[in-house]
């Protein structure tokens, strides 16, 4: 079966499913409400029940209790693909119904403040078409919305029902009122059958957490405790399939830079948590703290090789790793190079790979860029190429497919993705890789004017004919050792990229 992109496959099995782990409540309340979420767990004796690990950090799930009935509770990553990846996660232990919250945005300062309870959702993000079939909205059900809305009432709360738009891109010219989560949110409770209701607060675009957030956070859990798990939420005839595809009209400006000096040109972002907690353990390194969406990061600066080369934990999936960049970006830094792991889906040959072409199926680099299709600059991969020659892990030119549904690659949209790359670029010769963030970056770098190169080690084989095996692939020693390669390898890009423009003059 050949599924185009943009289509979603209704087998609820995929190579990379969720694991069971734990029995939790049936309710979960899901917030990006990060600082009023910590606050809660700290004062209400909350029981920690589980942990959810990825690559680059780990998502804690507790559980507390509302007029004597449990409720799971959880705070997950920036961004819809780890959103959806939590939610996943929750449905595969018992979650039978959800409600979230979580910041809006508006380019129009007079909606910030507001409180929303979506009727109706615009799908711009690149993920709920991974779960549910093409149409423009993804609508609401009233009976669910009146019970949220009966808690904000007794709250004395002020709310306003209205349509928002879910998107991936956050320098966008949407004249209303936005999310980043919410069609992740909404798709999947569709897709997995079931219940989800959805509400944010309008913050300011790089304003902190606020009280309100307090209390909307508190209005949810009590909300869990009221929904009722069996009834059906969605009516899911409501999806059109009129296959219209909702595109945001992006800001042709670049970023902002307020060069402040304390952030080097150059910076590695590393999805290997324990790769980067090691070695700032061991080297004498000065911290620049970034805040994005009211969540404070520090990226650290260290003198390499003569050169000061900052390095920062980087977010998973598209949507959370272009936004770092972003960042970044704004503070002065003219190139980035990344280091991740991805899956390998044919022609496994090397253990490291450098991109040179991806195939488009993120919510980032579909509003960013034309085509199905993003190359990487030729100059910056023979650097790479260079580079990697006289280590002992050569380093292999590669496609790779960027989605952001890591619990939707099915085998037939494995088959698919593989057929797309061979036939439409005819890298018969090249290994083919799947991540999450590749397109998103080099779109990113392309619109900001980012010199932009990734290293990527094939951890996970997912070869057509074989049981998937992670092999521990995220305690893998090579890491560690290709993280602090990356480092090296910064230190001298700057001049390398220098002479390589200068030969093609």
């Amino acid at each position: 079966m050949y599924i185009p992109l943009g289509e979603n496959d209704n087998n609820p099995v995929a190579v990379l499913n969720a694991r069971e782990t734990v029995d939790l409540p049936e309710v979960a309340v899901v917030t990006h409400f990060g600082k009023a979420f910590e606050e809660f767990i700290k004062n209400n004796n909350c029981e920690k029940i589980d942990t959810l690990h990825l690559e680059t950090t780990q998502t804690n799930i507790y559980v507390t209790e509302v007029d004597g009935r449990k409720i799971t509770l959880v705070n997950p990553l920036i961004g819809a693909p780890m959103t959806v990846n939590t939610i996943e996660h929750l449905v595969k232990n018992g979650v039978k119904s959800i409600i979230a919250c979580g910041d809006l945005y508006s380019n129009n300062e007079s909606d910030v403040g507001k409180v929303i309870i979506p009727n109706s959702v615009i799908r711009g993000d690149g993920i709920s078409s991974q779960y549910v079939r093409p149409s423009r909205n993804i609508f609401t059900d009233k009976s669910k919305r009146d019970i949220l809305e009966k808690r904000l009432k007794q709250n004395n709360i002020n709310f306003k029902e209205d349509e928002i738009l879910s998107t991936d891109i956050r320098r966008n010219k949407f004249k209303g009122i936005y999310s980043y989560e919410a069609s992740g949110i909404l798709a999947t409770s569709i897709f997995r059958d079931i219940e989800s209701i959805y509400f944010g607060i309008v913050r300011e675009k790089n304003g902190r957490p606020k009280k309100e957030e307090k209390d909307l956070l508190e209005v949810a859990i009590k909300t869990a405790g009221d929904m009722a798990l069996k009834e059906e939420f969605y009516n899911k005839d409501n999806l059109s399939n009129d296959s219209e595809k909702y595109k945001v009209e992006i800001e042709d400006n670049k970023v902002e830079i307020n060069k402040d000096n304390s952030m080097p040109n150059t910076v590695v972002m590393c999805f290997f948590e324990e790769a980067i907690d090691k070695y700032k353990g061991k080297i004498e390194c000065r911290k620049v703290p970034i805040n994005i969406r009211g969540i404070d990061f520090n990226v650290y600066v260290a003198n390499i090789n003569g050169k000061e080369i900052g390095f920062v934990q980087a977010l998973i999936g598209s949507s959370g790793s272009a936004i770092l960049m972003e960042e970044l970006a704004s503070h002065g830094t003219k190139n980035i190079l990344a280091c991740g792991g991805a899956g390998v889906l044919e022609n496994e040959e090397n253990s490291l790979y450098v991109p040179v072409i991806g195939l488009k199926n993120d919510g980032v680099s579909t509003n960013l860029s034309f085509g199905d299709f993003i190359r990487s600059d030729k100059e910056v991969v023979n650097i790479i190429k260079k580079y990697f020659e006289n280590k002992p892990f050569s380093c292999k030119p590669c496609a790779t497919w960027t989605t952001d549904a890591s619990r939707r690659e099915t085998r037939d949209t494995i088959d698919s993705r593989v057929l797309d790359i061979n036939k439409r670029v005819c890298p018969e010769t090249m290994p083919i890789l799947v991540e999450m963030e590749y397109a998103a970056l080099l779109s990113t770098a392309k619109k900001n004017n980012v010199n932009f190169g990734q290293v990527l080690y094939g951890g996970d084989k997912l070869f057509k004919g074989k049981e998937y095996n992670q092999n521990n692939w995220t305690k893998d020693n090579i890491r560690e050792v290709l993280f602090e390669s990356v480092l090296d390898l910064a230190s001298n890009f700057e001049l390398e990229l220098e002479k390589s423009k200068n030969v093609g003059r």
